[in-house]
């Protein structure tokens, strides 16, 4: 028995060195071990570009939030200025036609502290009031405001006169940052359509390993159309990859 099967092995070893190499297997698993390879590649790129939009997504969202916030400070600030310029102007109208000298004093000593200590500066510098002596500014030992300066500034001017760009500043900083939300979120968008890109580009590599499987099953010519078939969709898939823009490996 052990002469039999010595035997055996030595025929089944002379056999398999008498095989001949066969090309096309090598090709295939050339052409298996690319498309798979850019599979996997195309995959870590759509991943990539996915965490790039979950990323600027969130940022989006959270520059909107500090944008509303910003903005709804901003407006209740503006609608403060109103009330404090509506409640001077008439404190000065009635200063200006009282025929009491304390009153008036004490009426206008009302007002400097309504435009110095209540209103934003943004409010008291649209209305030509010097900034010097608004109490953002004002040192020790500043002059109060004049009473030429509240007559001829705090109530002539309006903060909603023509030109003013009193409204337009309070918000602009929430503005802006809408804008920026925006930028981001546009960013998510591009960046979710270059994932599903490289997502399409892995599908197609993928076909190409059907063909190339394909072509392993048939033993006939027509193994030859099949796997130039795979060929035909990987170089397809490989060149579209190529051309397509690409995130940085991270570093580590």
């Amino acid at each position: 028995m052990s002469e039999i099967s010595e035997f055996t092995e030595k025929t089944d070893s002379s056999e398999d060195k008498n095989l001949p190499f066969d090309l096309f297997e090598l090709f295939v698993a050339l052409l298996l071990g690319l498309a798979a390879t850019g599979s996997a590649w195309a995959g870590f790129q759509s991943s990539l570009w996915g965490g790039n939009q979950a990323t600027a997504y969130a940022e989006a969202a959270t520059i909107a939030i500090k944008a509303a916030t910003d903005k709804t400070d901003a407006m209740i600030n503006i609608a403060q200025d109103y009330q404090i310029d509506i409640l001077g102007k008439q404190i000065l109208s009635e200063a200006k036609v009282t025929k009491n000298p304390e009153n008036k004093e004490r009426l206008m000593d009302m007002a400097r502290y309504l435009y110095t200590w209540q209103m934003s500066a943004d409010a008291y510098e649209s209305l030509g009031l010097p900034m010097t002596k608004h109490a953002t500014q004002a040192k020790e030992d500043t002059e109060d405001l004049s009473e030429t300066e509240l007559f001829t500034l705090a109530l002539k001017n309006d903060l909603d006169d023509e030109g003013n760009m009193y409204e337009e500043g309070m918000v602009k900083g929430a503005n802006d940052l809408f804008k920026k939300a925006d930028v981001s979120f546009e960013s998510g968008k591009d960046y979710n359509t270059r994932g599903d890109r490289f997502n399409l580009v892995s599908v197609v590599y993928t076909i190409a390993l059907f063909f190339a499987g394909l072509a392993l099953v048939f033993k006939t010519k027509i193994r030859w159309s099949f796997f130039g078939a795979g060929c035909l969709i990987f170089l397809f898939a490989s060149y579209f990859m190529i051309t397509m823009k690409q995130v940085p490996i991270p570093s580590f």
